[in-house]
């Protein structure tokens, strides 16, 4: 059975945990006023949510895999493909999510 680790002395953590102040003061004092407020009224949400126990806002949703394949109609794919030149865009994909946030009418043309 593998040994545990055993922890660090009492004045090391308290070393680093001064270290870490440190560099909280040291962030904060580079922000603006409305940086700080924000920052705080994030974390002051996600400590709500956590309370509630809720996911907080600015949890990350699982997304889907990127093999994910989509089968498109030969029509929409061409009408990508064509915007996707026009616009010179890297990928059919980058096509797909810009015509969608456009409601699909940048693909009627």
């Amino acid at each position: 059975m593998p040994r545990r680790p055993t922890p660090p002395p009492a004045h090391v953590r308290q070393w680093f945990a001064r270290q870490g102040q440190k560099g909280g003061e040291t962030t904060a004092e580079r922000m603006t006023p409305e940086q700080r407020s924000a920052k705080a009224s994030k974390a002051a949400s996600a400590r709500w949510a956590k309370a509630r126990g809720e996911q907080p806002d600015n949890h990350k949703q699982p997304t889907a895999p990127p093999d994910t394949v989509v089968t498109l109609p030969p029509d929409l794919a061409q009408r990508l493909d064509a915007l996707q030149q026009r616009m010179g865009l890297p990928s059919r994909q980058s096509a797909l999510e810009i015509a969608l946030r456009a409601g699909l009418n940048s693909l009627t043309g």
